[in-house]
């Protein structure tokens, strides 16, 4: 089904035997996150965050779409195409919208509302804007984790560290189908705290929900 060989060459210094000679092994949200370091420090200044709050609400959704995403390009043949390309697109995202918020956010009629609440309204343009692209993951990349010979799919969690696996684009998705299909793994990426928190405002958590799933 993913067009793969069987391997029955010893591959150096790895501890363990691939089953395919083009899989794949999971890797740790950790080592993912690294190639984000430069965003995630932009995000951190531009919100002037605090590292109480950055671990208590950022730090593990960031963790959890890295180990999600893996290595999978953000399409199979347009924009960020390279492996990585998923987490390179998202994370550039979220730079961006945090350079438009202020011209956006902070000139509503709301403004002395939204000034006193602008932690929750910053993060719900971060979560927005890192999982606008999540319903791709439920429809358009398949993973198969050669480890169970089954195919996994990304509401079961992310794979575990070290994991075989391979990916290809479902050969019969079609342009609009990951459209809001990004809302059924929204919780695995932002934890129910990080929900809860955006919930807790109603008119700004129907408006994320709007651009999270656009």
């Amino acid at each position: 089904m993913f067009k793969s060989k069987e391997n029955t060459k010893v591959i150096p210094n790895e501890p363990i035997k691939r089953k395919y000679e083009n899989s794949l092994l999971a890797e740790s949200a950790d080592k993912l996150l690294s190639r984000q370091s430069s965003k995630i420090s932009d995000i951190k200044k531009s919100l002037s965050l605090t590292d109480e709050l950055y671990n208590q609400y950022y730090h593990s959704m960031f963790m959890n779409i890295a180990a999600m995403a893996q290595c999978v390009p953000a399409s199979e043949s347009h924009h960020h195409s390279h492996s990585y390309g998923y987490l390179d697109h998202v994370f550039e995202c979220v730079v961006l919208a945090l350079r438009l918020r202020e011209g956006y956010v902070y000139r509503s009629e709301q403004e002395d509302l939204i000034m006193k609440k602008k932690e929750v309204y910053s993060y719900a343009v971060v979560a927005a804007a890192l999982c606008h692209d999540l319903g791709k993951l439920v429809t358009d990349v398949e993973l198969y984790n050669a480890t169970k010979d089954s195919v996994h799919h990304f509401n079961q969690g992310a794979l575990p560290e070290g994991t075989e696996f391979l990916f290809r684009y479902y050969p019969k998705r079609k342009i609009e189908d990951h459209k809001q299909s990004g809302l059924l793994i929204l919780a695995n990426v932002m934890g129910d705290s990080g929900l809860s928190w955006v919930q807790g405002e109603p008119e700004l958590y129907r408006e994320f929900l709007l651009h999270a799933s656009a």
